[in-house]
């Protein structure tokens, strides 16, 4: 019996998520039967955007290195989650022209998917709600 190959399908490059990204890019190369190191890196070099490319160190770039490639990404794109929030919550608009709760939930949503704690959806929540509604909010 043989088995039938596999193309291997790596995503789009994630800069929000680089790690959810390798996830994928793995669970790609164990579907194809990638077991190299150098086969992975060439994967992933291939397949990222040239600004990316162009931020790799010059060892990292000249190299065939896997788990050098994936620690510096890692490394490059890895923010506090204060701030991947808050490039997130930039690019999915202005809700506060909804109703307060339907802009939490939003919000909420968004926080989920990045793990980030209620709390701090609660405090970036609170920023943008106008100055008459806060006092009001807060107590709940």
């Amino acid at each position: 019996m043989w088995a039938a190959h596999v193309a291997v399908k790596i995503p789009k490059f994630n800069v929000f998520n680089v790690k959810r990204w390798f996830t994928q890019a793995e669970h790609q190369f164990r579907l194809g039967r990638i077991t190299s190191p150098a086969a992975k890196f060439f994967y992933v070099y291939t397949n990222l955007p040239e600004d990316v490319l162009n931020g790799l160190s010059e060892e990292t770039a000249s190299g065939d290195d896997y788990e050098r490639i994936k620690t510096e990404l890692i490394n490059t794109f890895s923010e506090s989650k204060p701030q991947l929030f808050d490039k997130l919550m930039a690019q999915q608009g202005n809700y506060l022209g909804q109703k307060p709760t339907l802009c939490l939930r939003k919000m909420q949503e968004v926080a989920n998917q990045l793990g980030v704690g209620e709390d701090i959806v609660r405090i970036k929540f609170l920023k943008g709600v106008p100055d008459d509604i806060r006092p009001i909010l807060v107590t709940y």
